[in-house]
């Protein structure tokens, strides 16, 4: 009867522990009925004890696809998995899941069922999205190399010409035609700066790495963009701190980033708002991150995973580049660049690494 007691003590503190777990756990018998489900499995395929126990899962979910079947009758012949991925709708939201089957044996040996643990695989398809983005960068960084000195032998000699050209026109009074040739160097200047962005996609060349003071960068851009923002009433606030930790990297580069993070901050908000810049050091990763808040009206859940897409854009006018541009930059130099937006204003937060001598 004791015996018979400490049983039960320990199967209950078993499904507590179970039933606690952040992966789902199923038990099926041998002809595939389900035996027991924890909280987290009953979660994600949202039911209850009730409908789920003592029916085939192809029971409960008539004409499921052989691959979402979790109790498939090659695990009950004894064929298991190991991370089977798979993708389900839990709240009417995809997630996607990897899972694990195994064989229940009794003590002889002899197969009395089965069980599956199944847990979500976000951080996994992260990194296999990030490897993806970095081949993908790789490859237009291998075009760029093979195609633009091609493209820029004639920009600069059409850049001449029209320059000569416009020259001729303003002498003779012709006022008309010479607006015309401004408008084609303008556009003959942005395809040039299309081709820089693909230069520094690919592995950047002649860089000049130095020992930066990221407080005597930030004064030297922002007045560079403050016409620009007082003209779209943006006030934008460097909240600095009196000393900051010196980074390594090239001041060009480290410049262009900044810019274009604050240049598509003030595209964003569009007419009245306000930019922040803040300042944090984490000592303990010897990191120093920099954010660029806007009050701008947010990025769309279901865009925010691919604006550091190469190409991808939501405005009329652009490339797709800039961001892609921005996250190359910091990458070359070991930081990283995170954006997050919930609902009202983006933060973009760019994390570098700084020089630990520099703070003693």
């Amino acid at each position: 009867m004791e015996r018979t007691s400490k049983r039960q003590d320990h199967n209950h503190y078993l499904q507590h522990i179970l039933n606690d777990m952040e992966q789902g756990v199923i038990a099926a018998d041998l002809s595939g009925k389900i035996l027991w489900m924890n909280h987290y499995a009953l979660k994600v395929f949202n039911l209850d004890k009730k409908t789920a126990i003592g029916k085939r899962f192809e029971q409960i979910f008539p004409n499921i696809p052989e691959e979402l079947n979790l109790i498939p009758d090659k695990l009950l012949k004894g064929i298991t998995e190991r991370n089977k991925p798979f993708r389900w709708n839990v709240n009417g939201k995809p997630m996607d899941f990897l899972r694990d089957t195994y064989k229940l044996n009794d003590e002889t040996g002899r197969q009395i069922g089965a069980f599956i643990l199944f847990r979500e695989a976000v951080h996994l398809f992260n990194i296999d999205e990030k490897i993806q983005r970095a081949d993908r960068l790789a490859m237009i960084g291998q075009m760029a190399a093979g195609t633009a000195h091609e493209i820029r032998n004639p920009l600069t000699a059409i850049r001449g010409f029209l320059q000569m050209i416009g020259s001729s026109l303003e002498e003779k009074g012709l006022e008309r035609e010479r607006g015309y040739i401004d408008l084609m160097l303008t556009e003959v200047m942005r395809i040039n700066n299309l081709v820089d962005q693909f230069l520094l996609l690919g592995k950047p060349r002649n860089i000049q790495y130095r020992i930066l003071d990221l407080n005597q960068v930030l004064e030297e851009i922002i007045p560079m963009v403050e016409s620009e923002a007082t003209l779209h009433s943006i006030e934008i606030t460097n909240r600095r701190l009196s000393s900051l930790p010196k980074i390594i990297a090239d001041p060009e580069l480290i410049k262009q980033l900044f810019l274009n993070l604050i240049k598509n901050a003030i595209e964003a908000i569009g007419e009245e708002g306000n930019i922040e810049i803040d300042y944090d050091i984490n000592r303990e990763e010897q990191k120093l991150m920099v954010s660029i808040r806007d009050s701008g009206p947010g990025i769309p859940p279901y865009i925010i995973d691919r604006i550091f897409d190469p190409f991808y854009t939501t405005k009329e006018n652009g490339t797709g580049l800039g961001l892609s541009v921005c996250q190359r930059i910091v990458q070359d130099i070991g930081g990283s660049i995170r954006v997050s937006s919930k609902g009202f204003g983006t933060t973009f937060q760019v994390s570098l690494p700084f020089l630990h001598s520099s703070l003693i």
